[in-house]
């Protein structure tokens, strides 16, 4: 068992928990709601993309463990976008919009600010939540696969499975802001949906695909 991928992986998970409950209990939800642009923004970099960053930094990490390369770029692309496609027809088919700003406020609410301050923040809102989210599973992902004893060939791992799931459990800390029945379904899908994710970097060894998808995904 790797120990350090082991406590890099628990820690990451515990600091996302831990900080998002002690930060939505401290401001409240009024206030968070009322300035979601820069609280969601702060709350991603602070609690969910920061921590692993600075593992990944310390323990002499390339880009290339995370996928972020160029090798298997083309098929990570391909299958990224062969999951939009899914994910579209599934909304159409449950006659939801396809593009739904009340998915990711914290996204379009910069819009709301003046220019240029309201463009740099939906700049950093979406690379927040779409490839630091990826890059934050991802990291959870590799670190667990090394922890439970390493990674075989294949799509499907440890790793990927409990990632998968820890991150859709984590959404349940929407329910202030979400409802318990929104924030169920949300959590449920995004343990299945990131499976799928989990499967196309294993397979192709490469990320980059799956930051596409998940930013058109999350962001609209």
């Amino acid at each position: 068992m790797d120990r350090f991928a082991l406590f890099a992986a628990a820690v990451t998970y515990a600091t996302t928990v831990v900080g998002l409950w002690l930060f939505y209990a401290t401001l409240g939800v009024d206030y968070l709601r009322a300035n979601i642009a820069v609280m969601g923004l702060l709350s991603e970099f602070a609690f969910v993309g920061l921590l692993p960053f600075l593992l990944a930094l310390a323990h002499g990490d390339g880009r290339g463990t995370f996928g972020m390369t160029v090798k298997g770029l083309r098929m990570s692309l391909a299958l990224g976008l062969l999951l939009v496609a899914v994910e579209t027809v599934l909304r159409l088919l449950a006659r939801r919009p396809l593009l739904d700003p009340s998915r990711n406020p914290a996204f379009w609410e910069s819009f709301n600010y003046p220019l240029p301050h309201g463009l740099l923040l939906g700049l950093l809102n979406g690379l927040a939540y779409g490839p630091l989210e990826v890059f934050y599973v991802v990291f959870l992902a590799v670190n667990l696969d090394k922890a439970l004893g390493g990674y075989e060939d294949g799509a499907l791992s440890k790793g990927v499975v409990v990632a998968s799931t820890i991150f859709g459990l984590a959404h349940l800390l929407n329910i202030p802001f979400q409802g318990v029945r929104v924030a169920f379904i949300n959590s449920v899908g995004n343990m299945v949906l990131w499976l799928f994710r989990g499967i196309i970097f294993r397979r192709t060894g490469c990320s980059l695909g799956v930051m596409v998808e998940w930013s058109i995904s999350n962001l609209t």
